[in-house]
């Protein structure tokens, strides 16, 4: 079960164009994407990459920007705690900031166009999305 989820993080990694994130942020965000597809798999609705590494204008101060939905504020609860601790592996020099939105929130700011929910949709990069699958 491990080698097959371990396998979608890196599956998804490699079929999407991330091009801006060297081989130690993939692995980060691989090894990520593994833990919460086996322990919230169900309740994860979307992972986009957002931000600088997504655009392509990073520079060495920049992190890396991840949006979560989740499908309620106990998942988002669960999810917190799995950035933290990923966040902790976190290699030399490499930043994570994760962000974590309900369904419910990302169709409020959807709603209301927020200039956040904007710029995603127009230079986020879809990780996971298992609508679109």
């Amino acid at each position: 079960m491990v080698e097959q989820v371990l396998g979608r993080g890196e599956r998804v990694l490699r079929e999407t164009p991330t091009p801006y994130l060297v081989a130690e942020e993939r692995e980060v965000l691989a090894r990520f994407l593994a833990r919460l597809e086996r322990e919230c798999g169900d309740a994860i609705r979307r992972v986009i990459l957002y931000g600088s590494k997504a655009r392509g204008d990073a520079d060495a101060e920049s992190d890396t920007d991840v949006l979560i939905v989740v499908t309620d504020a106990a998942a988002r609860i669960r999810i917190k705690t799995i950035a933290r601790e990923e966040s902790s592996h976190d290699v030399e020099g490499f930043w994570f900031s994760w962000r974590i939105l309900t369904e419910a929130e990302y169709a409020e700011y959807r709603r209301l166009m927020f200039p956040f929910y904007v710029n995603l949709r127009r230079d986020g990069v879809e990780l996971w999305n298992p609508a679109a699958s």
